[in-house]
């Protein structure tokens, strides 16, 4: 179950291939949001937590992709964005 969703009323399921589709994933959350290009506008925004305040484990957030109604879908662009602490991206 979705911890947030936000989504615009113009957001179509069968539009994905005109969409772009960025996903950040960590063991804490999930979360991804939508970005229609022919609009220039972001359609949906959703975030997926642990149930049990626990972590997620690569087979739950394999569950999850495989559940969701969009992670499914093909996508003109898809961006991964992995979270650490260990690294620290300074403008050049």
């Amino acid at each position: 179950m979705p911890f947030l969703e936000l989504f615009d009323e113009t957001l179509d399921i069968n539009a994905t291939e005109n969409y772009e589709l960025s996903v950040q994933m960590s063991s804490d959350d999930i979360s991804f949001c939508i970005l229609d290009t022919l609009r220039n506008k972001f359609v949906m925004l959703r975030s997926y937590e642990p149930e049990d305040n626990s972590r997620f484990d690569p087979y739950r957030l394999s569950e999850i992709i495989k559940k969701d109604d969009f992670l499914t879908k093909k996508f003109r662009k898809t961006s991964i964005i992995t979270p650490t602490s260990r690294s620290t991206l300074v403008p050049g």
